[in-house]
């Protein structure tokens, strides 16, 4: 009896092993889709989208190969139907345009031929009518755009011309980044033509200052090079803006530009809303009030917790105030007052509800240009 009891656990063994390794030769057998497993001894490229599936799971990564080269390269191929050169205007017809050197480049704003320009040059001296006999602009197909119009930016927004292009249809135009996409770590593109650009990384994002305006970005960047060569358009790898950098090296947000380029949608002006506080964001202290979120209005060094004459005076905001939710959104961690502020347009109706000695209060704020 104990002899058959041996004999049938030696069978055992060698069945389990035998089925263990018909397992691992069907496996090395099968090749990568999202719907099966990586056969053993395979690379995994994580260039190819197809592979990247909730059913993927990387235990112990030994060797994870990710040729980022070529996502560069495609980002860069596809940015170039969307940004154009701005050259003089050659008078004589048998003057070529030296395309890889041009005076200024642009970027595409609207698909009806509105593009930003980063000037070379402060802009604030310069004449409408001069910019649309002087200058015309080339995409890299080599299609010649004249001039139909031209916005000069305010000194306060940076070195920025919009043009308005001639004949222009179907123009390729970027998205912009969502603040909270924004993440240190991240790697960028900084590109200053068609067919250059920089690899960097955004090695920090935090709060500018204790004390935040309402009208401008909250945070600031830093990357891994400090040395910038402006002016720049900054994308993330999938080819979506990020900000901007002028001539002078100041840096223009995504939420900014969101927010002129829906003045210039709407109203064929470069200008944005405003409010007109100073705050602390409450979710990032330990306020004795025991909130833990909502925008406190607060004095800066330099600047009054509500600016007079500004919408939230107009409205009647009071330093002291607590800033709880506009028009239903609640002021936490993740939805910073400023950022939120930059989502709208001039004249816009709000409805803020704030607290005032313990007691919430609500008011509707009409936003103004600022």
């Amino acid at each position: 009896m104990k002899n058959n009891l041996f004999v049938l656990i030696i069978i055992g063994l060698l069945i389990s092993i035998s089925t263990g390794a018909l397992v691992s030769f069907l496996m090395s057998r099968q090749s990568l889709t999202p719907y099966n497993y990586l056969g053993f001894g395979q690379e995994l490229n994580l260039n190819d989208l197809d592979y990247l599936s909730s059913s993927l799971v990387i235990q112990d990564p030994k060797k994870v190969i990710v040729n980022q080269d070529l996502k560069i390269d495609e980002t860069i191929s596809s940015l170039r139907s969307s940004i154009l050169g701005v050259f003089p205007k050659n008078l004589a017809s048998s003057s070529p345009y030296y395309l890889p050197d041009p005076f200024a480049q642009a970027l595409v704003a609207t698909t009806d031929g509105w593009v930003m320009a980063t000037w070379p040059k402060e802009v604030k001296d310069l004449k409408v009518d001069k910019l649309i006999k002087d200058y015309v602009l080339i995409d890299s197909n080599k299609k010649l755009y004249n001039i139909e119009q031209a916005l000069i930016a305010p000194p306060d927004v940076g070195w920025f011309i919009f043009f308005k292009l001639k004949d222009a249809n179907s123009l390729n135009i970027r998205n912009l980044v969502n603040d909270r996409e924004i993440k240190a770590g991240q790697s960028v593109l900084f590109v200053s033509a068609y067919d250059s650009a920089n690899l960097k990384i955004i090695s920090d994002k935090k709060i500018s200052s204790k004390f935040s305006s309402s009208d401008n970005y909250p945070f600031d960047l830093k990357f891994n090079s400090d040395r910038l060569n402006g002016p720049e358009f900054v994308f993330n790898l999938s080819g979506d803006l990020i900000g901007i950098f002028d001539a002078e090296n100041k840096w223009l947000s995504s939420v900014a530009v969101d927010s002129y380029w829906r003045s210039l949608f709407k109203y064929k002006k470069i200008e944005r809303a405003y409010l007109g506080v100073n705050y602390l964001d409450l979710s990032k202290v330990l306020a004795s009030s025991g909130l833990e979120k909502g925008a406190l209005l607060e004095s800066a060094s330099s600047s009054l917790a509500v600016m007079p004459e500004s919408p939230a005076a107009i409205a009647g905001l009071e330093p002291g105030d607590i800033i709880i939710k506009i028009n239903g959104q609640e002021i936490n961690d993740e939805n910073n007052l400023s950022l939120i502020i930059s989502s709208y347009n001039v004249s816009d109706r709000l409805v803020v509800d704030y607290i005032r000695q313990g007691e919430e209060k609500k008011v509707t704020i009409i936003l103004d240009a600022l």
